[in-house]
């Protein structure tokens, strides 16, 4: 498995835990289909969020 690969993981599964945190939370005051679409909005920024910091710290070197 190339380092990409693992990379690439290793930035879906940042996404996923802070999307399932946002839904988690979210979902106390939301209803579940609002709730949901906070989670995924949370998996999609912080996906873009890690992927930008390794660009950043990528071009860096």
């Amino acid at each position: 498995m190339s380092a990409g690969w693992l990379l690439t993981l290793f930035h879906a599964l940042l996404g996923f835990a802070i999307g399932l945190v946002v839904y988690l939370v979210a979902r106390r005051w939301l209803t579940g289909t609002q709730a949901m679409v906070a989670g995924g909005a949370g998996y999609v920024v912080g996906t873009l969020l890690s992927v930008g910091a390794l660009m950043l710290a990528l071009s860096g070197m």
